[in-house]
């Protein structure tokens, strides 16, 4: 049986994005037809639940999408398809995305669903790649994973930065020379989707501020500066205040990028309310 579908399921990587389609689709040959209807269809009375998910309000959720599949009449692999990409929006594990991700791509291997945004989501969150992506500036850099794992302590294993190193280079980040060494690319900027970032972000501040609390007991006070400073300021200056900040960290990096590098370091500044 044909489904209701602007094109063929199998091209979206998105769930949202794939119904989202079918509702514009549904209303350009019925102008009269709404989200409300539609909800109405699907068994809510109230549209709120599928209005917030195609704006993206909130996170698309399976019931919801298993209801959709039916009412579009979608069956095997078209509505297997529209689940697992459901359950792999949802994941919040790196193991639980990959999973997903291999079960997509097992469903039809002839339009695999590209890994960018767990490429992008891992960058972000696991410290250790931009790590790397720093180190390959050092004056005596090796590309070899276990004098990288060695470097970055017990934590990174060899694997581990062997699959980093070929994450970076799938961004653009890093690319092989013909000796087969690593280098970085002219264009070292990438632009993360916000939605996959946001937690990711949380997670790469968390690894950070470990590590740092970590340096207190590691590292002397000649290897590692941490000091704080408390202070009262108006609500209207914190902007200003993370102008300041965001400018200091720019003018570091670019007085650290005129050196011939032997270390690679993470500079936090943190500021927080202490007041609730």
């Amino acid at each position: 049986m044909q489904t209701e579908s602007p094109k063929q399921i199998f091209h979206y990587n998105d769930p949202v994005e794939y119904i989202s389609a079918v509702y514009e689709l549904k209303k350009s040959r019925n102008p009269q037809f709404s989200i409300r209807a539609w909800a109405k269809q699907l068994g809510y009375n109230n549209p709120s639940l599928l209005a917030q998910t195609l704006k993206g309000d909130r996170k698309i959720g399976l019931k919801l999408v298993k209801k959709i599949a039916e009412n579009l009449k979608l069956m095997g692999d078209e509505r297997k398809h529209l689940e697992l990409l459901t359950l792999f929006k949802r994941a919040t594990k790196d193991s639980e995305k990959e999973i997903y991700l291999e079960l997509l791509n097992d469903l039809h291997p002839q339009n695999r669903i590209s890994s960018l945004e767990l490429d992008h989501f891992r960058y972000i969150a696991d410290w250790y790649h931009l790590a790397i992506l720093e180190m390959v500036g050092l004056r005596k850099f090796s590309p070899d994973p276990e004098k990288i794992a060695s470097l970055l302590g017990k934590e990174v294993t060899a694997l581990m930065a062997q699959k980093a190193i070929e994450r970076l280079i799938r961004l653009g980040l890093l690319e092989k020379t013909k000796d087969r060494k690593l280098k970085r690319t002219n264009d070292n900027s990438l632009v993360i989707n916000h939605k996959v970032s946001s937690e990711a972000i949380r997670k790469h501040h968390q690894q950070m501020i470990t590590k740092a609390l970590d340096s207190i007991e590691s590292q002397s006070i000649g290897e590692r500066d941490i000091s704080s400073t408390t202070l009262s300021i108006q609500k209207n200056d914190l902007e200003k205040i993370k102008e300041l900040i965001n400018k200091f960290h720019k003018s570091v990096r670019k007085f650290a990028q005129t050196k011939d590098a032997d270390e690679t370091y993470q500079l936090n500044v943190q500021l927080f309310k202490l007041t609730l």
